[in-house]
């Protein structure tokens, strides 16, 4: 699986990890989940075309807060609420 010593040291770092942070697998409702599902699609497509130009200089760093905006209007928001709801259900059970 591994031939090189880097490799095998890297999968010794990562073993070392701390997962206690992770976010458990939650479960949104069929009405969450179609929701987010609309909004994450169009503010993933956005983020990954400005990202992009701002890594490659073509959009102007000074714009990010555009981009921000640009998001919250997408919905970003409500996404987050609606995944921090299902995590909420999760913690209760």
């Amino acid at each position: 699986y591994t031939s090189r010593p880097e490799q095998k040291q890297a999968i010794a770092a990562w073993m070392k990890a701390d997962h206690s942070k992770l976010v458990p697998p939650t479960t949104p409702t069929s009405e969450e989940s179609e929701k987010i599902a609309s909004i994450m699609n169009d503010v993933n497509t956005y983020y990954d075309e400005m990202v992009n130009k701002f890594i490659m200089g073509v959009e102007p760093l000074d714009r990010f807060d555009d981009f921000v905006a640009a998001v919250r209007r997408m919905g970003i928001d409500e996404a987050v609420r609606l995944k921090q709801a299902a995590f909420d259900r999760f913690v209760r059970r």
